[in-house]
């Protein structure tokens, strides 16, 4: 039993790896074995994550109707389990599903739900996710005001977590909003800011010894 459930653990962290890669075809496959393993030995915490990895792999592929169906079974579980980070997590993937579809309103409702809960929990890096992607969503809308009030709480939030690719990430945005709003001067400032995070960011990598390098 303890064996079989360190098996499905270790498969799903092996297709989380090819899923980095880019290697989704290989990354499904192992994300389908640790899910019938974790199924037999009634690991349910595990089955969620899994669920929601799968789900991932279909959603990258636009196969939408399938993601949503692996996002319920593992939003399900979540919620049985009162895994309330796990929960956030799963609505913000519906969220980036819907968005896709065009479907904003319902995103944004998804997308408000996982706000809640990680700041309920004090998830301040789920936190930041989810504004970056409320953000995203007004952007789509064309509501770039809303969207900037968005990225910018999104952006104090990494600055003040000392997360600097959620850093870049807002600040790329908030120059997308302001490249929309034809606001070229601020658009280059912000853009140029982002630049030079991630620059830090590889700057960090290349001094890490070899082995630790992604």
């Amino acid at each position: 039993m303890g064996e079989r459930l360190e098996e499905g653990g270790s498969l799903n962290n092996i297709g989380s790896v090819y899923y980095s890669l880019g290697q989704n075809e290989k990354a499904l496959a192992y994300f389908q074995q640790s899910l019938t393993i974790r199924r037999e030995v009634g690991d349910r915490p595990g089955t969620g994550v899994s669920l929601n990895n799968i789900g991932a792999i279909y959603e990258d592929r636009a196969q939408y109707a399938k993601a949503l169906s692996y996002y319920q079974q593992s939003l399900t579980i979540r919620k049985e389990l009162g895994e309330r980070r796990g929960e956030a997590i799963v609505l913000n993937n519906f969220g980036g599903v819907y968005s896709s579809l065009g479907q904003y309103e319902k995103a944004l409702g998804y997308y408000q739900k996982s706000l809640t809960i990680d700041r309920e929990i004090g998830n301040r890096s789920g936190e930041s996710a989810s504004l970056n992607n409320i953000g995203n969503t007004y952007d789509n809308l064309g509501q770039y005001k809303k969207a900037l009030s968005y990225y910018r709480k999104a952006l104090t939030i990494t600055r003040e977590i000392g997360n600097l690719e959620g850093e870049g990430i807002s600040l790329s945005n908030i120059a997308s909003a302001f490249n929309a709003q034809k606001q070229p001067q601020f658009a280059t400032l912000f853009f140029k800011q982002s630049v030079s995070t991630y620059e830090s960011i590889r700057a960090d990598i290349r001094q890490l010894p070899i082995e630790q390098q992604k």
